[in-house]
């Protein structure tokens, strides 16, 4: 049998995304080594592909009819591989690795006209002028507008320009607004729960691309809020589907100053990467720590959190996380506009333990999967449900809360902040930060190589 020659140039980024462990490869111009496909199936898909276009009885795309064929083989692997077509490929990436979209960035009210509740800071919108409550009476001259269409009225490729009308203090203003990619805060709800003990509470929603930057920012506003060093910090992960490995080791790096975050096993058992903490990258060493997980914990939430479990920095309250330890490797060829995300690899926490409660390998072991929880917190599925359903919300800007609170007395709703006094799991979370004699320490697994704990 004949076998074609081809090489591939692999840009290390791999992702951990929205509950896939993703890692992106550019495969450059050469060969590496492949089987041929095979003649005869070759000849089976040419021939069912021909008959599809001659006699069924709708006409059908000759083009879309293979890219389905393509997906059908990749989708047969597992629940995470997938095969991008051309004209997908810019709305994947957005969603999977950079946490945006197309559009002209505006929070909108359900009201007769169209309200603004604010425009995305940094957005399209904000640039061309839109402000808090301004009244969206006309988009591309269409006045026939509904609240349920008017997002996708409002979206379009980026760099394509848009015509919308506004009312402000009873005149109509014409704007035209050229939308461009839109980005969703990785971290939100910043704030202090205990201003007494200076403990502070962020919600990391996932972790894309520059999540990092975000949180260091965000780190920064706690600590002008406390007015001095921290207390103590409760890093809410429920909900968080996952996002980027590099984001997820640079974000445990934060915590650590030496040892394992996490490795990468592929096909064989052979490792293929390691990655360690840096004590340069270590900016909070000693503020005692606790993470917030879930049922929908996944992927580089799992890696983070189960990093900083294991080497004893942070207690983790909640329940059992989600359970995904595989990575995708998301695959580019030069000159063909798709995408193809398979199943690569494995990961495995500080401990060896790997997390995935499924496509697991024979010598993992029976292990249900998952992150354990130091403390486990019950909750119904209903409750997880709502809390994931009120930390999901858009957070107000801060240079727009006081604007939003004017807009709220006026048009009479609610200004809500997802974290109540009665969530159990942030009650549990201040529980052992103020009861805490001291903070958890930095410290590497006495061994790093030790079999996965009993369950």
């Amino acid at each position: 049998m004949s076998r074609n020659h081809t090489t591939a140039l692999k840009l290390a980024t791999i992702a951990l995304c929205s509950a896939t462990l993703v890692a992106v490869v550019f495969a450059a111009a050469a060969w590496i080594r492949r089987p041929a496909l095979p003649a005869d199936q070759l000849e089976v898909m040419r021939l069912v592909h021909h008959r599809i276009l001659e006699d069924y009885v709708f006409d059908r795309d000759p083009e879309q009819l293979m890219y389905r064929a393509i997906e059908g083989m990749v989708s047969s692997l597992d629940d995470y591989s997938r095969f991008v077509p051309p004209g997908k490929v810019r709305e994947f990436e957005g969603h999977e690795i950079t946490g945006t979209y197309d559009g002209i960035g505006v929070l909108l009210i359900d009201r007769d006209p169209l309200t603004v509740r604010w425009p995305f800071p940094g957005g399209p919108a904000e640039a061309a002028g839109v402000q808090v409550g301004d009244r969206i009476v006309a988009i591309a001259g269409d006045r026939d507008i509904a609240f349920e269409n008017a997002a996708d009225k409002l979206r379009g490729p980026s760099g394509s320009p848009i015509q919308v009308t506004l009312e402000r203090d009873g005149e109509e203003i014409g704007v035209e607004v050229r939308r461009g990619p839109v980005r969703r805060p990785p971290v939100k709800w910043t704030q202090l729960v205990d201003p007494q003990h200076r403990i502070g509470y962020l919600h990391i929603a996932e972790f894309q691309k520059g999540m990092v930057s975000s949180f260091d920012l965000e780190l920064e506003y706690l600590r002008e809020l406390a007015g001095q060093p921290l207390g103590g910090l409760i890093l809410d992960m429920r909900g968080n589907p996952g996002g980027l490995l590099e984001e997820a080791v640079a974000l445990s790096n934060r915590f650590l100053q030496k040892g394992t975050i996490v490795s990468l096993k592929k096909r064989g058992d052979e490792v293929v990467e390691t990655h360690a903490a840096k004590a340069s990258e270590c900016t909070v060493p000693d503020t005692p720590v606790v993470i917030l997980i879930d049922r929908s914990s996944a992927s580089a939430a799992e890696v983070f959190s189960a990093a900083l479990q294991e080497h004893g920095r942070a207690q983790l309250v909640g329940e059992r996380s989600y359970g995904k330890g595989v990575v995708q490797q998301i695959y580019h060829w030069p000159g063909r506009d798709f995408r193809l995300k398979m199943t690569s690899s494995h990961y495995y926490t500080p401990n060896g333990r790997n997390l995935s409660k499924t496509l697991r390998r024979g010598d993992d072991g029976e292990d249900p999967g998952g992150v354990d929880p130091d403390r486990m917190v019950k909750l119904t599925s209903k409750d997880s449900r709502r809390t994931r359903i009120l930390l999901a919300r858009n957070e107000t800007p801060r240079a727009y809360r006081e604007a939003e609170r004017a807009l709220a007395a006026k048009l009479e709703f609610e200004v809500t902040d997802p974290l109540g006094k009665n969530d159990p799991c942030i009650a549990a979370a201040l529980e052992i930060l103020l009861g805490a004699d001291e903070a958890p320490k930095d410290e590497a697994p006495e061994d790093v190589d030790k079999p996965p704990r009993d369950r």
